[in-house]
């Protein structure tokens, strides 16, 4: 089935989160939080949003710290409708999750903390992401989707484990960022 998406990133994000959201996103910059349209959110069946998280703080941020979404934006948004993907750092450390959560979406899923990614290959919260996408596409309902995800991004990382040496830093690195996106979770 064909999901109506919306992605939303970092500049430097786009390859990655295009191939994981399977929608061509929005990216900042040179989208800014002044000129966003929180009415692209609406009416969606998934949101994927992959921009710069700082703890406690009530905004997201592009690449070069460009303010691109404010929590203000979500305001009396009716996302009931929707699956939203938050592949931002520390997203449960701050005021986005009690605001996303205010929109009642179907399903709100994400992580905690720093989730590293690579911009231009499918690793951690992007690699789920792409997981939760097709599990979604598949008809799965969320929950089922996300611990289908999780599994594929296991297998996936489990074949890393087997080809890794100690001195492959970027191999290392991947890992660990698959094993950090298998503790995000379903959040409403």
């Amino acid at each position: 089935m064909h999901l109506d998406t919306f992605a939303y990133c970092a500049a430097s994000q786009r390859y990655a989160v295009s191939r994981a959201a399977g929608a061509e996103p929005l990216t900042s910059p040179p989208m800014t939080a002044d000129a966003f349209d929180a009415g692209l959110l609406l009416g969606r069946d998934l949101l994927y949003l992959a921009l710069h998280g700082i703890p406690d703080q009530p905004y997201w941020y592009g690449d070069h710290y460009l303010t691109a979404l404010t929590v203000d934006a979500l305001q009396n948004l009716n996302l009931r409708k929707t699956v939203v993907f938050v592949a931002s750092c520390h997203f449960t450390a701050g005021p986005f999750l009690d605001a996303l959560l205010a929109c009642r979406p179907r399903a709100l899923i994400a992580g905690s903390g720093e989730n590293y990614a690579r911009n231009q290959s499918l690793v951690g919260p992007h690699l789920l992401g792409y997981f939760l996408r097709r599990s979604l596409e598949a008809g799965l309902p969320p929950r089922l989707a996300l611990a289908t995800a999780k599994y594929r991004v296991q297998i996936t990382t489990n074949r890393l484990k087997s080809r890794a040496k100690a001195k492959d830093t970027r191999l290392v690195e991947d890992i660990q960022a698959n094993t950090d996106a298998l503790q995000f979770e379903v959040l409403t």
